[in-house]
C-alpha cells in the first residue's frame, strides 16, 4: 500500500443476531495422504528445505525503550507513520566479528534490543534517526541485509451500509456451506490457531470458551514456568509497545476475525464461528488505531509456531517488501504452519500492485479476496491471478466485537458487521481448521491443494483469481475427511454451457485399498436427485445457472467419497460481440457488425441503427466543478429532456484527482434509484502528474472513463487512467425501462481527506425505446450469418451516434455496444502558436464544408509536454483563437487543435511550440550593438513613456560598452515599445569633458520620469565613476528630457553643485542609483540619488558609509532647493553608519501604505551583521516614508535577509538590497518593494543573483509570503550562473519584471550581459 491513511478502519454500526446451524452428526474419515500430488506446491516451487536453527552471536545490549515502547507511542500519536522511527531490522554477515559489530554499534549510537532466531535478524535501536543509522548499515562490510522496521495495518474496510440479519457467509451459495462441512466434522480434534491482530477480547461471552489456554503456565505468578520466554503468558501475549501478557483488542478488528473463526457454537448467545474445534491463540501486534510494525509482526508469528499453532489469520498488510518478514513466515510454513492472508483492500490487481504479506510467493500463504453475497467480487477487494488464491465472503460480515472498541455502541456482549478481505481470511481459516480437524496428518501445501480442487468456480471469478471462484468449505472438509478419490476426466472448472444441451461427465474412482471402483459411481444433480450410474453420464442442463454435478461412490471401508463440477448454464442468446469504442462514420463508410446467435434456425429479424442522445456538463473558468477534501458528496446534475424509456445507459468522466481510491461515484435517476459505479478503485497518487479517470483533454473532448455493461472488463479489474470502457461496480441496467427525461445527477464522494481533484466533465449516453433517428439496414436479416453491413449514405443527411439493433427476435432484443459517431466535424486548418512565457495563443482557420453537418460549433484546444499524453492545459473557444495560461515556461509543448460538434470531435491539426526564451541580449534580432565581453548588458534598468505614444518603452545600460569617444565609457539602449525590440536607439554621454568619459560607469544607474510636468518622460542617467573638478570617481547625473522626437541632455547634477547636500569627494560615486517619485505630492516628479561612497568621520575613525541626496522637480525640472540629504546615522533611521555599509547603493520610491506621498526604500548592501563565530556584510535595506514636507526618517522601517518572513537567510556577500525598486505587483493599491541580492548563492554558485518581492499594506511593508526568484527555476530560461549577478537591476512594466543579470556569459563571452523579461 503507498499510503498510510489507505487501511484505517471504517466502522459501521452495531448490529444484535443470532444465527444457529444446527447439524446432525457424521463419522469423519482418515484422509490419505498419497492421494496429494507434489502439484499442490504454490506457483510450482518446490518446499522450502527447513533452515538449521540459528545462534544469537551478539548481545542483546539494551530492553528497548525508544525501539518498542516509544515506538508504540509515536504510532498511536502519528498512525501516518511509515516505519517505526526508532528502530531498523539488520542482517549481519555470517563472519561478522562481535567487537567490530559492538563498535559500529557505538559509531552508530544505536544497540541490539532484540533477535529473531527462526529468520537470523536483529532488531537494531536507532537513537540518531531511523534513515541515517539505515544508510550507515549499508554501507558497512558487517551487514548482509537492512532494512525499515515498516509500519502495517488491518485490511479491513468497514462502511457504514445497512447491517444483515443473518449470517450469510455459512450458507451453501456463496459461503461456505456449513450445512454440509459441519456434519462432516463434528468430531473433529482440536486445532489451535493464532489470530496475528489487534487482540481479542477474552470476556466476551461467544468467545471466553474458545480461548486457548497455556497449560504449561501458571497464571499470574510472575515465573516463566514453561520457559518459552514469556511470563504468565496464559492465553496469549501482547508484542505492542505495551508488551505483556493481556492481548486486549482496544480496536475490535482482531475480536471480530476471531468470532467469524470460532465464536461458540449451541451455546444461545449471539453467533457461531464457521469451526467449533478451534482454540484461539490471541497475539497483539496492531495498537488501538490498527497500526503496527515489522518486528512486531515476526514475533508474534514465532510465539505462534513455537506455541503450537498450526494455522495463523493475518488480516492486515500494507508494508513494502521485507526480507525478515518473508523469511519469518517461509521459516513458519517449514514447521508445518498454514498463513492465511487477506489479499487487501485496495481494488488492485495485486499482480501489479501486490499487497504484502498475501502476495509473499510461498507455497504456505493462502492469500484471500472478498466476495459478496451475491457471490460478485467486492469493488474493494484486491484480486490477481497469480497472486490470490480464493474468494470467501467479505461483505455485511457480523461477528463478535470488542466491549473496548469504539463498534460497540450498546452494552456489552456487541456484535457489528463490516466489510473486507479481512473479514474473508477468517473463514478460510476456520475451514482449514476443521479440514486439520478430520484429517490431522494434512500439510499447509495439502490443505491449499484440496480447497483449490473443491472451489466453487464461477464466471466472475475464473478470470481474477487463481482458484477461479469461492470456498466450497462443505466439499474441502468432506475431501480432507475421506480416504479414496474421484478424479473427473476432460472437466474444466467453471465451464459454459448453452440451456438445453448435453453434458457428458466421465469420472474415475478409487478405493483406499487402490481398488476402481469406477462402476459404482452414482451421479446427482443439484438438487441432489441421482440422474445416473457408472463412470460415465449425460444430463442436459435444463435451467440457467450454476448447475452442480457431483459424484459419489462408497469406498471399500464403507465411508462416502464424492467430488463436485461446477457449470455456468446460459440460456440461448443473441448478442452483439465488436469491441468497446466508438467507430467513425464517414459519408459513404461501410460498417460491419457481428453478433452470436444460439436460437432457433432459420430465423430472421430486422437490423436497424438507432441514435444514442448525449448529455453532458463541462467543467469551464466560469463554472468549475471542483472536488475538495470535504468527505461530503459532491451533487453534478445532468438535465435530460430525452424521450422515451431506457434500453441502456452508459455514463462518462473526465477527472483528475490526486488519489483516485479516495473517490465513490454513484449515478442517480430522476426518481431517486442509485447504481455504484466506481468505489475506491485505483489505489495510489496520480500517475506522473494529474489524470486519473480518462486523459487527454481537461474537457469533455478527452479520452473519457465511461461505464458500460458491456464493457469487457470491471473497474475492478482496471488500472488508472480508466480511459475507455469498464464494467461499473453495480450494473447499469437496473435503469432499464425508467424513463429517460428528468435531472440525472452524478454523485461524487471523496472519503479520505488530504487529496481533492476537479471534474472536467460527465457524461450520459442515453439509448432508450423512442430514438430521435432510424436507419434501417436490412428488413431481413437471416440471424445465422452472424454478420452485417450498413452502408452511411453520402451527402450525409443526419449526424449523431448510433447502435445496430435487433428488436424483436424471439429471444428478446439486442443492442450493439457503443458507438458509431455519424457527422463529425471538419478539422480546422492554418493553426499558428505564439507564446509570453506562461501563456499559449492559438488561432486557426475554421473550415466550413458544403454540409453544415459536419461544420464545427465549436473548438477545443489542447497543450501537451513533449513526449507526454497528458494534457498540461485546456482552453474552449467559439471562435477561431483562444489562450491557454499557467504553462511552463521552460518547456516545449504540442498543440493540438480539434473541432467540436454534438457528435464530437474532429481529427487534430497539431502545432509545435518552442521554450519561451525570456533571456533577452545584445545579440537579439533588432537590438543594436551585438554581444561582447565585460558589456555588462543589463547593469541597470529604467521604464517610462519617454515619447509621449502611451507604450511603455525600456532603458538598458551597458556600462563597459566602449563608444566612439572613449573606452568602457558606458552606454543605454532606449528601446520603444517593448517588448518590440525593433525600435531602439543608443544614449551616450555628451559631456564635453571627454577625459571623464573613461570607464565613468554612465549608465550606471537609470530613472525616468516626468520630472517638469510637461507630459512626457525625462530621464536621469548615473556616471558615478565621472570625476568632478579632479575628485575621481566622485559621480555625476545626467538629466536628458523627453520630447515628440528624441530625448535632450539637461541638467547635469553632483554633489558640488549649488544647494545639494554633501560635497564632492573622491569616490563619493554619487549617481550609483538612481530613483523618482513624488516625494511631497506637489504634482512633479522628484529624484532620489544614491550616494554609497559618501564619506564621513565619527571619533577615531573615518571612512565611506553613504547617504541619498533628494532633488525635487518643479515646472523647471528638477532643481537643488530644498534638496534633502540623509545617512543611516540621520534621526530615525534604522540601522547605523559603519564603513563599508554604502548607504544608498540602491534607492527606489513608491506609496507603500498608499497614503498618498511616495515613500523611498534604501539598499543597504554592506550592511554589517555578526552571529556566533562569524561576522560580516551580509546587507539590508531601509524604507523612509514621504510626507508633505518631503521624505521624513520618523517610522523608518529596516529589513534584512534575517528578518522574519523573508526567503532564504542572511550570508556574507549576499549584496541584500543591493538594487531596488517599487511597483504594485500584486494589483492589491500597495506599492511592493523588489529587492536584488545579486550576490546571492544559488546550488553552490557564487554571486548567481536572486531577487525578492516584499508586499506593501496599509501598515507598510511585511514579509509576509515574499517571493523569491532565480534563473535555475522553471520560470527562466537556462539556469544560474556564477557570478551573473541576477537582480543588479530590476523595473517593471504593467506588472512585468525585467531584471538585470550583467554579469551572464553569453555564448562564451564573459560578462556580456543580459536582462530577463518575466511577465505577470
Amino acid at each position: 500500500m503507498t499510503s498510510i491513511k489507505r487501511n484505517l478502519p471504517r466502522l459501521t454500526a452495531m448490529l444484535l443476531t443470532c444465527l444457529f446451524v444446527l447439524p446432525a452428526g457424521l463419522s469423519s474419515h482418515a484422509f490419505a495422504e498419497e492421494q496429494i500430488k507434489s502439484s499442490a506446491l504454490k506457483n510450482n516451487e518446490t518446499e522450502l528445505n527447513r533452515p538449521l536453527p540459528f545462534t544469537n552471536d551478539f548481545s542483546i545490549t539494551a530492553e528497548g525503550e525508544f525501539a518498542k515502547d516509544k515506538a508504540a507511542e509515536m504510532l498511536e500519536r502519528y498512525p501516518e507513520l511509515n516505519a517505526n522511527p526508532y528502530a531498523i531490522l539488520v542482517e549481519f554477515q555470517p563472519d561478522a566479528d562481535d567487537k567490530d559489530v559492538q563498535e559500529l554499534l557505538a559509531d552508530t549510537n544505536s544497540q541490539i534490543v532484540d533477535f529473531y532466531p527462526t529468520v537470523n535478524w536483529y532488531l537494531i535501536e536507532t537513537l540518531s534517526g531511523n534513515r541515517n543509522t539505515k544508510n550507515s548499515f549499508e554501507s558497512s562490510s558487517l551487514v548482509k541485509h537492512v532494512t525499515y522496521d515498516s509500519t502495517l495495518r488491518l485490511t479491513s474496510l468497514n462502511t457504514n451500509d445497512p447491517l444483515i440479519n443473518d449470517l450469510w457467509g455459512l450458507d451453501g451459495n456463496h459461503g461456505i456451506d456449513a450445512e454440509v462441512a459441519w456434519p462432516l466434522s463434528s468430531n473433529a480434534t482440536e486445532v489451535i490457531v493464532a489470530v496475528i491482530d489487534s487482540g481479542i477480547d477474552p470476556l466476551h461471552p461467544d468467545l471466553n470458551g474458545v480461548l486457548w489456554n497455556n497449560d504449561d503456565e501458571i497464571p499470574n505468578n510472575g515465573i516463566d514456568d514453561d520457559a518459552n520466554g514469556y511470563i504468565d503468558d496464559t492465553y496469549g501475549w501482547d508484542f505492542t509497545g505495551e508488551y505483556d501478557n493481556i492481548p486486549q483488542d482496544g480496536h475490535g478488528h482482531g475480536t471480530h476475525v476471531a468470532g467469524t473463526i470460532a465464536a461458540t457454537r449451541n451455546n444461545n448467545e449471539g453467533i457461531a464461528g464457521v469451526a467449533n474445534n478451534v482454540k484461539i491463540m490471541g497475539l497483539r501486534f496492531l495498537d488501538k488505531s490498527g497500526n503496527g510494525i515489522t518486528s512486531w509482526a515476526i514475533n508474534a508469528l514465532e510465539y505462534a509456531v513455537a506455541n503450537g499453532a498450526v494455522i495463523s489469520n493475518n488480516s492486515w498488510g500494507g508494508g513494502p517488501y521485507e526480507t525478515p518478514l518473508y523469511n519469518a513466515i517461509a521459516a513458519a510454513g517449514n514447521a508445518g504452519h498454514l498463513f492465511v492472508a487477506a489479499a487487501g483492500n485496495s481494488g488492485n490487481n495485486s499482480d501489479t500492485y501486490p499487497m504484502y504479506p498475501a502476495a509473499y510467493n510461498l507455497p504456505n500463504i493462502l492469500s484471500v479476496a472478498a466476495i459478496a453475497s451475491n457471490g460478485n467480487l467486492a469493488g474493494f477487494s484486491n484480486y490477481g491471478i497469480n497472486s490470490v488464491d480464493i474468494a470467501a465472503p467479505g461483505v455485511d460480515i457480523l461477528s463478535t466485537m470488542s466491549s473496548e472498541s469504539d463498534a460497540c455502541v450498546s452494552n456489552p456482549p456487541c456484535y457489528t458487521s463490516w466489510n473486507g478481505t479481512s473479514m474473508a481470511a477468517p473463514h478460510v481459516s476456520g475451514v482449514a481448521a476443521l479440514m486439520l480437524g478430520v484429517n490431522n496428518g494434512l500439510t499447509p501445501s495439502e490443505i491449499i491443494q484440496i480447497i483449490e480442487q473443491t472451489t466453487r468456480t464461477t464466471a466472475t471469478l475464473s478470470n481474477k483469481i487463481k482458484f477461479g471462484g469461492e470456498l466450497d468449505g462443505g466439499a474441502a472438509v468432506a475431501t480432507a475427511s475421506q480416504s479414496g478419490s474421484i478424479t473427473f476426466v476432460g472437466y474444466t472448472p467453471g465451464q459454459s454451457v448453452l440451456q438445453g444441451s448435453t453434458i457428458d461427465m466421465t469420472a474415475t474412482a478409487i478405493g483406499s485399498d487402490d481398488s476402481d471402483i469406477s462402476q459404482t459411481i452414482e451421479w446427482k444433480d443439484s438438487n441432489g436427485t441421482s440422474i445416473g450410474l457408472g463412470s460415465t453420464v449425460s444430463f442436459v442442463a435444463t435451467n440457467v445457472g450454476t448447475l452442480t454435478i457431483t459424484a459419489e461412490a462408497i469406498d471399500p471401508d464403507g465411508s462416502l467419497i464424492q467430488r463436485n463440477a461446477y457449470f455456468e448454464v446460459q440460456a440461448p442468446s443473441l448478442h452483439f460481440t465488436n469491441q468497446d469504442g466508438f467507430i467513425v462514420g464517414n459519408a459513404a463508410t461501410q460498417i460491419t457488425t457481428e453478433w452470436d446467435w444460439s436460437g432457433p434456425q432459420n430465423e430472421t429479424e430486422a437490423l436497424k441503427t438507432i441514435s444514442t442522445e448525449k448529455l453532458q456538463v463541462e467543467s469551464t473558468t466560469q463554472l468549475e466543478y471542483v472536488l475538495p477534501d470535504l468527505r461530503t458528496p459532491v451533487d453534478i446534475v445532468i438535465p435530460s429532456d430525452t424521450q422515451g424509456t431506457i434500453r441502456d445507459v452508459i455514463v462518462g468522466l473526465r477527472i483528475n484527482h490526486s488519489w483516485p481510491a479516495d473517490l465513490k461515484i454513484q449515478i442517480i435517476h430522476p426518481d431517486g434509484s442509485e447504481v455504484l459505479l466506481a468505489d475506491h478503485n485505483g489505489n495510489g497518487s496520480h500517475r506522473d502528474g494529474s489524470e486519473v479517470w480518462g486523459e487527454g483533454s481537461r474537457s469533455c473532448n478527452g479520452d473519457l472513463a465511461y461505464f458500460s455493461d458491456d464493457a469487457s472488463e470491471s473497474i475492478s479489474s482496471r488500472a488508472k487512467p480508466f480511459s475507455g470502457f469498464s464494467q461499473p461496480i453495480e450494473p447499469l441496467q437496473n435503469l432499464n425501462g425508467k424513463a429517460a427525461n428528468g435531472d440525472w445527477t452524478l454523485r461524487i464522494t471523496d472519503e479520505w481527506s488530504q487529496d481533492d481533484g476537479e471534474l472536467f466533465c460527465a457524461q450520459l449516453l442515453l439509448t432508450t425505446t423512442s430514438p430521435s433517428t432510424t436507419n434501417t439496414v436490412s428488413n431481413s436479416v437471416p440471424l445465422t450469418d452472424q454478420n452485417a453491413t450498413w452502408s452511411i449514405p453520402d451527402p450525409l443527411t443526419f449526424n449523431g451516434l448510433f447502435r445496430f439493433s435487433f428488436d424483436n427476435s424471439s429471444i428478446g432484443s439486442a443492442l450493439d455496444k457503443c458507438c458509431i459517431q455519424v457527422g463529425l466535424p471538419d478539422p480546422p486548418s492554418a493553426a499558428t502558436a505564439t507564446r509570453i512565457e506562461d501563456a499559449i495563443t492559438v488561432t486557426w482557420n475554421a473550415n466550413s464544408g458544403n454540409n453544415q453537418i459536419t461544420n464545427a460549433d465549436s473548438f477545443v484546444v489542447d497543450a501537451y509536454e513533449q513526449g507526454q499524453s497528458k494534457s498540461a492545459g485546456t482552453c474552449l473557444s467559439s471562435s477561431n483563437s483562444c489562450t491557454i495560461p499557467n504553462l511552463l515556461s521552460s518547456l516545449d509543448y504540442g498543440i493540438s487543435v480539434r473541432g467540436v460538434n454534438e457528435v464530437g470531435t474532429s481529427t487534430p491539426l497539431s502545432v509545435n511550440v518552442a521554450i519561451f526564451d525570456n533571456q533577452i541580449t545584445q545579440g537579439e534580432s533588432g537590438l543594436k550593438d551585438f554581444i561582447e565581453t565585460n558589456d555588462y548588458f543589463g547593469s541597470s534598468l529604467a521604464s517610462s513613456d519617454f515619447n509621449g505614444d502611451g507604450i511603455m518603452d525600456l532603458f538598458v545600460a551597458s556600462t563597459g560598452e566602449s563608444t566612439e569617444l572613449t573606452t568602457s565609457e558606458g552606454i543605454v539602449h532606449a528601446i520603444e515599445s517593448f517588448p518590440d525590440l525593433t525600435n531602439n536607439s543608443l544614449i551616450i554621454r555628451q559631456s564635453s569633458d571627454d577625459d571623464n568619459g573613461t570607464n565613468s560607469g554612465f549608465g550606471t544607474s537609470l530613472a525616468s520620469a516626468d520630472f517638469n510636468g510637461d507630459g512626457m518622460d525625462d530621464v536621469a542617467v548615473g556616471a558615478p565613476f565621472e570625476d568632478v573638478n579632479n575628485y575621481e570617481n566622485a559621480g555625476v547625473v545626467h538629466i536628458f528630457y523627453g520630447g515628440n522626437e528624441s530625448l535632450t541632455e539637461g541638467a547635469v547634477f553632483h554633489q558640488n553643485t549649488g544647494g545639494i547636500g554633501g560635497a564632492a569627494a573622491a569616490g563619493d560615486r554619487f549617481g550609483s542609483s538612481l530613483a523618482t517619485g513624488d516625494i511631497n505630492a506637489d504634482g512633479f516628479d522628484d529624484l532620489i540619488i544614491g550616494v554609497p561612497g559618501e564619506y564621513r568621520c565619527w571619533p577615531r575613525v573615518c571612512g565611506a558609509v553613504g547617504g541619498i541626496n533628494i532633488i525635487y522637480g518643479s515646472a523647471n525640472g528638477l532643481t537643488s532647493a530644498n534638496d534633502h540629504y540623509f545617512t543611516q546615522n540621520s534621526r530615525g533611521i534604522g540601522g547605523k553608519s559603519s564603513v563599508g555599509d554604502q548607504f544608498g547603493a540602491s534607492v527606489a520610491s513608491g506609496d507603500i501604505d498608499n497614503d498618498g506621498f511616495d515613500d523611498v526604500i534604501i539598499g543597504v548592501p554592506g550592511d554589517y551583521r555578526c552571529w556566533p563565530r562569524v561576522c560580516g556584510a551580509v546587507g539590508a535595506i531601509n524604507i523612509m516614508y514621504g510626507t508633505g514636507n518631503g521624505l521624513s526618517a520618523a517610522n523608518d522601517h529596516y529589513f534584512t535577509q534575517n528578518s522574519s518572513g523573508v526567503d532564504g537567510v542572511s550570508g556574507v556577500g549576499d549584496e541584500f538590497g543591493a538594487f531596488v525598486t517599487t511597483s504594485d505587483i500584486n494589483d492589491d493599491g500597495f506599492s511592493d518593494v523588489i529587492i536584488g541580492t545579486p550576490g546571492e548563492r544559488i546550488s553552490s554558485r557564487n554571486n548567481a543573483g536572486a531577487v525578492h518581492v516584499l508586499y506593501g499594506t496599509n501598515n507598510g511593508t511585511t514579509t509576509a509570503n515574499d517571493t523569491f526568484l532565480y534563473v535555475s527555476q522553471s520560470l527562466f530560461t537556462g539556469s544560474s550562473q556564477s557570478n551573473a549577478r541576477f537582480g543588479t537591476s530590476v523595473t517593471v512594466i504593467d506588472n512585468d519584471l525585467i531584471i538585470g543579470a550583467p554579469g551572464t556569459t553569453i555564448n562564451g563571452a564573459t560578462a556580456a550581459g543580459a536582462i530577463y523579461y518575466l511577465r505577470e
